[in-house]
């Protein structure tokens, strides 16, 4: 009798079959995921500086779990250089060259885990006077150690830096206060001068010491022919 597709041999061989694509399936998934986790990923976002509280920066950084290698980058539109003004009337005015140098354009060769890349951009008034209430997007592209491509998009915001805390931070202003007292300080240790550290040899001292007591004893003679000459 010919077997038909109901038949327990072909329902098993047909199983057997979906399981190995399955496992194939599964296996390739896993796979992907797990060169996901090894892969670089770099992003580009404006960052606030701490230390200095009005200044956007600029920040390239690899948060990925390996290097990347012959990072370049792409720009939606032009992006403004060093754009100053901490209010939007104040750089209305200004005329702010286009960003045509550094890492965003000639790129970077590698890029290490956690390393970084930080630019000065500017204030946000010069920024938003530069770039509108529009975003930028940032494409970069780069390999992995085995020479896959990778590629990721981060976005460039300047209206959400609208009224964020631009004020000195504690430590910074700490910090100013206590080099100010060592300024002091030292000011009044050395009379508004720096000391002098004068070195010599051994050799050199006795020779001014000898010197000196020369110099002691040919004031003594002359006071004493002085005195001798005066009594006559």
């Amino acid at each position: 009798m010919t077997e038909t597709w109901t038949s327990p041999s072909v329902i098993a061989a047909t199983s057997s079959a979906v399981a190995a694509v399955c496992s194939v399936l599964v296996a390739l998934r896993v796979y992907r995921f797990m060169q996901s986790e090894r892969a670089p990923h770099v992003v580009v976002r404006a960052e606030l500086d701490e230390e200095r509280s009005s200044i956007i920066t600029l920040v390239i950084e690899n948060i990925g779990k390996s290097v990347a290698f012959g990072v370049g980058f792409t720009l939606s539109r032009p992006i403004p250089e060093y754009a100053w003004g901490v209010s939007v009337d104040e750089a209305s005015s200004k005329t702010f060259a286009n960003m045509q140098s550094g890492p965003l354009f000639s790129g970077i060769p590698a890029l290490g885990v956690g390393e970084r890349r930080v630019l000065n951009w500017g204030q946000y008034g010069g920024l938003r006077a530069a770039l509108g209430e529009g975003v930028v997007q940032c494409n970069a592209s780069y390999r992995d150690s085995g020479g896959r491509q990778h590629g990721s998009t981060s976005i460039l915001d300047i209206c959400s830096f609208e009224g964020v805390d631009c004020t000195t931070r504690p430590h910074v202003k700490l910090a100013d206060n206590i080099e100010r007292i060592a300024k002091t300080l030292d000011h009044v240790a050395t009379g508004f001068s720096k000391p002098q550290v004068i070195t010599q040899t051994l050799e050199e001292h006795r020779k001014m010491q000898a010197e000196f007591v020369e110099r002691a004893q040919l004031r003594r003679t002359n006071s004493a022919e002085t005195k001798t000459i005066e009594s006559k």
